[in-house]
C-alpha cells in the first residue's frame, strides 16, 4: 500500500475512504439500493445495498492501484498553473511553460516506472 517503512498510521486514511465512498460506482449502488428498499418497504433489502456499499469500499482499499491514486491525487489547497496563453510577462509565461513540461515529463516517468519505485517516490513527490 505505502513505502517500505511507513506505518499505517501515515496514509491517508480519511481521503481514501472519502474517495471511496464518494466513487460513481459506489454511490449507484448505494442509491439503488436505497431506492429499491424505500420502494419495496424491505429493510433487509437496505441492509443488503448497506453491505455492498461497504463491500465496494473495502475493495478499494485494498488495491495498490487505488492506493496510488490516493496519494498522487490533487491537493486541493494546491492552486492550479495559469495558462501561459493568458500571461503578458514573457519571462513568466516561459516559466509557467517550462513548468508544465517538466509536470508532464514527470507523470511520464512514473506511469511508465515500476511498482517498486512508485513506492519509494509515492510521499516524497505526491504529484
Amino acid at each position: 500500500m505505502g513505502a517500505p517503512g511507513e506505518s499505517r498510521a501515515q496514509l491517508p486514511w480519511g481521503r481514501a475512504l472519502a474517495t471511496s465512498a464518494s466513487s460513481t460506482v459506489n454511490l449507484v449502488v448505494a442509491g439503488c439500493a436505497g431506492l429499491s428498499a424505500a420502494a419495496l418497504h424491505s429493510a433487509p433489502l437496505l441492509g443488503l445495498g448497506a453491505l455492498a456499499f461497504g463491500a465496494l469500499v473495502a475493495w478499494d482499499l485494498t488495491q495498490p492501484s487505488f492506493w496510488k491514486k490516493v496519494i498522487r491525487g490533487s491537493d486541493p489547497a494546491r492552486p492550479a498553473l495559469p495558462r501561459s496563453s493568458d500571461l503578458t510577462d514573457p519571462a513568466t509565461r516561459r516559466a509557467v511553460e517550462s513548468l508544465t513540461a517538466a509536470k508532464q515529463e514527470l507523470a511520464r516517468v512514473l506511469a511508465e516506472g515500476p511498482e517498486q519505485v512508485d513506492r519509494y517516490l509515492a510521499l516524497a513527490l505526491s504529484v
